[in-house]
């Protein structure tokens, strides 16, 4: 006798997003600890309109700081960060910052191949949610201009 009531059906995972350049949100931000036993930075990454999520890792290397500060500096310039601010490091200020990242297919997922300059990213399409849609501001949702200019304040 089953414990379960259910027919199987397998599913897939999502599909890589092509090779090329996406904007991305950050999700997800945090301090770990590399397979070496260096400090890295865990980011996931939202890819706009995609259902998708990528996983990036700067690894702090002391022996190699050139490449460190390198991935960092890219990935300070394509999300608008200070290097020189107090917050620079705040991993939890990093959320819901949006960049752009050339994504490539690695195996059965995308992986960034390199950050997109700030400067570099306004022939990319505008941010869009996993649904296809702009993002809606919580401060205004549900409101049309037109409902805002009778209010008294």
């Amino acid at each position: 006798m089953s414990d379960f009531n259910w027919s199987f059906e397998e599913k897939n995972g999502i599909e890589p997003v092509p090779e090329g350049a996406y904007r991305v949100r950050i999700y997800k931000a945090e301090k770990a600890i590399s397979k070496a036993g260096n400090d890295m930075l865990h980011l996931q990454l939202e890819v706009s309109g995609k259902p998708n999520f990528v996983h990036h890792y700067i690894v702090f290397m002391p022996d190699k700081p050139d490449i460190t500060n390198r991935n960092l500096t890219q990935f300070f310039a394509s999300f608008g960060i200070d290097p020189k601010s107090p917050s620079a490091f705040n991993v939890m200020s990093y959320i819901d910052l949006v960049g752009a990242a050339y994504l490539i297919i690695d195996g059965e997922y995308n992986r960034v191949k390199y950050f997109i300059n700030k400067n570099r990213q306004a022939e990319l399409p505008p941010w869009l949610e996993k649904d296809g849609k702009p993002p809606v501001s919580p401060t205004l949702a549900g409101f049309t201009s037109s409902e805002n200019e009778d209010l008294p304040f």
